[in-house]
């Protein structure tokens, strides 16, 4: 790994040598003299290949960064209603004015159509009215249709093939990380643009001086949705078809209100749901920027009942109530305040068969469960956040409070016994957030931090003899962290020192209350440098951490050296290339030390090491993305290694049904492979997008078996086609296919390797739109995982009419009445193998107003 760094090192100062070439100047009308604005400005090879795009400005002024060596030969200036100019590279001089023709075009003969994505520097602009179709209802609809991009089940959106960093508002952070209110909620017509903003730094005083791989969204509204109240109330009743779990009788209620401006936004919701539609992952943090979403996991391990391989309106038997308010202002120049609240109420129920061989222990038993599960979640958050992000002066506070009260049970039998389940993972959590940076001179900032975060999870669960586990865990801890930064020979060089202090406690109480407690201090200290220079933008750092921890009579003192490196090349306008190297120290967890014994589950009880420790771990990573917006084709690869020294080792046992998991005294080491691609293409044709997209990732971990140490592996390889086209003026298609492959391999006992299991997913939708009625029919089809496993398909109907301001609809879901789903899913511990009762043929008619 050393000789790696110094080879990355190497490289990122070979490629910082090259220089960047501006060009700039005015395009005017040959005849009028009067500026032309929105004129293309492309710099093209020799073969008409384009190396770097911009836009001519309202004065008709451009300005274009070529790198150097790019073989860029010449300029081609391009707008409707205006003949091509081309101009060589070596005759073009900077500010000199272009002049251009008008030229008449034939509509007769030739059908002239708008770009549906632009380029000026970094920022891409995909055009909504190009690629949305007529049943697209949100932007998030239309989003997953742009090449390049993608929205995932549980909403986030992803820009080549890594998630985005802020989804703005005309400009403005209304949601934080909550933007799935906002994408699912806010209708397609209402959106203009969708804007990318690539490398993007959110805070402004750090522009040009810390780079950022992450892209941000910003919306840009048309001009009738400005500045004025939309809203939209969606009521909705209907029935289930056939006998089966869940409410028999349906309901959907929806009111959302929304104004978005330059000095003020705020989005009002409520709903009311139980048809299985997802609206729980609208309250989900997405972009997790902020250390106060950083909270840890729960001890307890929760009741399912749902499967993550269907879309939850096959899955989720729910009750769903959601109310939320968001408010942003702005209160002066740079500066904002913003509110949120949100409150869930959610209650599902589920059946659910599952059959698990234990691969980890000698004989490999299996557990088998039935059981009919409840689940309550009633959450509540709110935060608080003061902005000033001014270009000399960055002040951000954010307060957050949280609070739920959720509670799972279940009616199960495991292995023949009946078996109440009972479990409350609950939570309450206050933290507190300051950053502050502010620049001293041209080249120079100094910055201060603080964070407080306290963490209270009482929890009890009940357990298979029929006792009951109380378990209460308290998290506190405090960041204070301060900075200077200045440039010498064209580099930022800073410095930052930190203090982190944090205690953590444990009670359990079984037959008899026990306790212990954690807690350490650290300070950091952090020289960095960071430079940009041509295309190219490097960064590394060496922190130096004194780190005191303190459980029960033990103490540990130790100094942790943590390098890191990352280089970003732009080699053109259209590709970027990624490497970084991280290697870091990183102390057991709590629940990894912890010495008093304490039940995850009914009936699973783990143990700590009783000692404390540190994992090492060191990570390679990188990517190259190439977008090119004239012909709308984007592909990217993203691949990383990583390895995590120091683990420690657990021989697990199933004695009189308790699953135990007990510390060896011996470590190992684990490492893993990821590998992602996507590739996707716009075609001018019926708005087509084609999208194909893979992933492949393999897992080196040791599994104790007899007391012996045995290395497995674990294999996972997936692909899928994705596919949308609008084949007629009133007939479109959406369709998509996903593949699975899993395994689990012991490469010490080949008798022991799983057999591979393979998962197939497709899914058509056909759309019907003449004048104002929506026909639409979906198709789904899930088959595969193992012999004798049956397919599930699905079949649902549905009819709109709409008005300006009104629209009714029918729908009939699962018309087949699908009532079981077979799956089988391999892990590092088990191979499970489940069947999960669905929802029932149901019918729902609903009207929608826009007021």
């Amino acid at each position: 790994m050393k000789r790696i760094s110094i080879i990355l090192c190497l490289v990122g100062l070979a490629l910082s040598l090259r220089a960047q070439v501006r060009v700039n100047g005015w395009v005017k009308d040959s005849i009028s003299h009067q500026q032309i604005s929105m004129v293309s400005v492309v710099a093209l090879t020799g073969n008409r290949q384009p190396v770097a795009f911009t836009q001519t400005d309202e004065r008709g002024a451009f300005h274009l960064a070529l790198p150097e060596g790019n073989r860029a030969a010449l300029l081609s200036f391009r707008i409707i209603g205006y003949a091509e100019k081309r101009i060589s590279l070596s005759q073009f001089r900077n500010g000199q004015t272009v002049w251009l023709k008008e030229e008449a075009t034939d509509i007769r003969e030739v059908v002239v159509k708008s770009g549906r994505i632009r380029q000026r520097s970094d920022t891409l602009s995909y055009s909504v009215a190009g690629f949305r179709q007529k049943q697209d209802r949100s932007i998030a609809d239309v989003i997953g249709r742009m090449p390049g991009m993608s929205v995932s089940e549980n909403g986030t959106i992803s820009y080549q093939g890594k998630a985005i960093n802020k989804l703005y508002v005309e400009g403005m952070d209304l949601m934080g990380g909550k933007y799935a209110m906002t994408t699912e909620n806010l209708p397609a017509i209402k959106v203009k643009n969708v804007e990318v903003y690539r490398h993007h730094q959110p805070v402004k005083a750090l522009k040009n001086i810390q780079f950022s791989d992450q892209a941000a969204l910003n919306l840009v509204l048309t001009d009738e949705a400005k500045n004025v109240w939309n809203a939209t109330l969606t009521l909705g009743a209907g029935c289930q078809l056939q006998s089966g779990e869940g409410d028999a009788f349906l309901h959907q209620v929806k009111a959302v209100a929304m104004v978005f401006g330059k000095q003020r936004q705020s989005l009002l919701m409520y709903k009311d749901d139980n048809t299985g539609k997802d609206i729980r992952r609208e309250v989900v943090d997405l972009a997790h920027n902020s250390k106060l979403t950083q909270r840890g996991n729960s001890w307890l391990s929760d009741i399912s009942v749902t499967s993550s391989r269907l879309k939850a309106n096959r899955t989720s038997l729910n009750d769903t109530r959601l109310l939320a308010a968001n408010w942003l202002k702005k209160t002066g120049e740079d500066r904002t305040l913003r509110l949120q609240s949100t409150f869930l109420f959610d209650k599902s129920v589920g059946s659910r068969q599952e059959l698990s061989t234990i691969t980890n222990v000698m004989g490999q038993p299996m557990i088998e469960e039935d059981y009919q599960a409840r689940k309550f979640r009633r959450e509540w958050s709110m935060e608080a956040q003061y902005l000033m992000n001014a270009p000399q002066l960055y002040i951000n506070n954010v307060a957050v409070g949280a609070i739920n009260w959720n509670t799972s049970a279940a009616a199960t039998v495991y292995d023949g016994l009946t078996v109440t389940q009972c479990v409350k993972p609950r939570s309450r959590f206050f933290g507190d957030e300051l950053k502050v940076i502010k620049k001293t001179g041209e080249n120079k900032s100094v910055s201060v931090s603080a964070l407080f975060r306290h963490h209270y999870r009482p929890g009890l669960l009940s357990l298979l003899d029929g006792g009951q586990e109380r378990l209460n865990l308290t998290k506190t801890d405090f960041l204070a962290e301060t900075g200077f930064r200045h440039k010498i020979l064209g580099m930022y060089v800073s410095y930052t020192a930190r203090v982190d202090y944090e205690r953590q406690r444990t009670e359990v109480t079984l037959t008899e209350r026990a306790q212990e407690e954690l807690w350490h201090i650290d300070g950091l200290l952090t020289p960095s440098v960071s430079f940009k220079r041509g295309g190219v933008n490097l960064s590394a750092a060496v922190p130096l951490r004194l780190s005191h921890y303190v459980w029960r009579q033990q103490r540990q003192d130790r100094l942790y050296a943590d390098p890191q490196i990352a280089v970003s090349y732009q080699i053109d306008a259209c590709t970027d290339l990624d490497v970084s190297y991280r290697h870091q120290h990183s102390p057991y967890d709590f629940n990894l030390v912890c010495g008093i014994p304490y039940y995850m589950n009914y009936y699973t009880l783990r143990q700590g090491t009783g000692q404390l420790g540190r994992l090492v771990m060191d990570g390679l990573g990188g990517s190259i993305k190439y977008g090119n917006p004239v012909t709308g084709f984007f592909v990217n690869f993203h691949g990383n290694y990583s390895i995590i020294r120091n683990m420690p080792l657990f021989a697990f046992s199933l004695v009189d049904n308790v699953y135990t998991a007990a510390f060896m005294g011996r470590y190992t080491n684990n490492d893993t492979w990821n590998f992602s691609t996507g590739l996707s293409k716009a075609f001018g044709f019926g708005k087509l997008v084609f999208a194909l997209d893979g992933s492949a990732m393999w897992r080196n971990y040791d599994v104790v078996l007899s007391e012996e140490v045995n290395r497995c592996r674990s294999k996972y390889c997936s692909a899928g086609i994705k596919i949308s086209v609008m084949a007629a003026k009133v007939f479109s298609i959406d369709g998509n296919s996903t593949w699975q492959w899993s395994r689990q391999v012991n490469r010490d006992e080949p008798s022991l390797n799983t057999a591979c299991v393979n998962t197939f997913k497709h899914e058509l939708k056909l759309y019907f739109t003449p004048g104002r009625w929506q026909l639409e029919w979906g198709h789904e089809l899930y088959h595969g995982g193992a012999e004798g496993m049956k397919a599930s398909y699905f079949s649902d109907l549905g009819c709109k009419y709409r008005k300006r301001r009104w629209e009714v609809s029918l729908s009939l879901n699962n018309i087949f009445g699908t009532d079981k789903y077979e799956s089988i899913y391999i892990g590092d511990t088990s191979v499970s193998r489940t069947v999960l009762s669905l929802r029932p043929a149901e019918m729902i008619a609903s009207v929608r107003f826009s007021l």
